[in-house]
């Protein structure tokens, strides 16, 4: 017997769900849907801090520099939000650290303003600049 539990807990999981939201689409196609509702965008997956999200969003083509409602980048939003994966994600993929929202602040401006977990925030400017100066090199 499976219990639910530990079905939950499973990071499986993660991976049936994000399977069926690349698969429900098609099939709502297939049946004869017309108006699907908006796909998941890069902003979304950085939001939730899904890597799995935004390494496939990125792989199929996402639009790396795009502007949110607030004019704010995916990079921008990984380096507010402390997130490294996300920004080594973002930056290798060709996200640029140096580009100023309508304010004229950089995403690297903003991750230095990301102090409110400081033991996160060395972690996360070490990752910006390592992967900056990778992009750089090449």
């Amino acid at each position: 017997m499976i219990h639910l539990q530990a079905v939950i807990d499973s990071s499986a999981l993660s991976g049936i769900m994000n399977a069926m939201k690349r698969i429900l689409p098609l099939l709502l196609l297939l049946a004869g849907c017309t108006e699907i509702a908006p796909t998941d965008t890069l902003h979304d997956a950085v939001k939730r801090n899904d890597s799995a999200a935004v390494q496939d969003l990125l792989a199929d083509g996402a639009a790396i520099d795009a502007r949110d409602e607030h004019g704010l980048t995916p990079l921008m939003l990984a380096c507010m939000n402390l997130q490294e994966e996300n920004i080594r994600l973002l930056i290798r993929a060709g996200a640029d650290p140096h580009t100023g929202n309508a304010a004229g602040t950089t995403a690297e401006q903003m991750l230095n303003r990301g102090d409110s977990i400081p033991s996160r925030a060395p972690a996360c400017r070490r990752a910006l600049q390592e992967e900056w100066q990778k992009r750089q090199r090449n």
